[in-house]
């Protein structure tokens, strides 16, 4: 806030966007993961009945919703995919990534760091099969859906180029 103020100050920006600025600044935070909005929520999970951000949960896949979101046994919210971005079902593609995530999940077991929580009280989540591999990374790999750069910071950008 001191840092608002004294930009506001120094080049002359009226006081009442001082909020804005704010909200901003927080944003940006919010994306990359290291604002005080997000050790707000850290602390926050434990009464919303989220599993902290940073922890690891682990279950069998209980149903595939779409081609980057499921659900496992025993974990209520839905898990979001974190880095990927797959067509809905119910667009052009959709099918077919929703095929593919069921095939890469088949085997059930996932183990999944939740990085964040999303608008819809989601798990977003960057999961991995019981043999270490990113589950993320096979829909990119496999072409049934893309890295999400806004959230993902490029993370999965080297895929394919092993």
């Amino acid at each position: 806030m001191a840092v608002a103020i004294i930009v506001t100050i120094l080049i002359g920006l009226d006081p009442s966007r001082l909020q804005v600025m704010r909200d901003i600044v927080r944003s940006w935070g919010d994306h990359a993961g290291w604002s005080e909005t997000i050790d707000k929520r850290h602390r926050m999970t434990a009464s919303d009945g989220l599993p902290a951000i940073g922890s690891v949960i682990h279950g069998r896949v209980r149903r595939v919703a779409d081609g980057d979101s499921l659900y496992l046994q025993d974990i209520e919210p839905q898990i979001r995919l974190w880095g990927l971005d797959a067509p809905e079902w119910n667009r052009r593609g959709g099918s077919a990534a929703t095929h593919q995530l069921r095939q890469i999940v088949a085997d059930g077991e996932l183990a999944c760091t939740v990085m964040d929580h999303d608008r819809y009280r989601r798990i977003v989540g960057r999961c991995q099969r019981g043999n270490g591999s990113d589950v993320a990374a096979l829909m990119i790999r496999s072409g049934a859906a893309r890295e999400y750069r806004r959230y993902s910071g490029g993370y999965y950008s080297n895929i394919g180029n092993d």
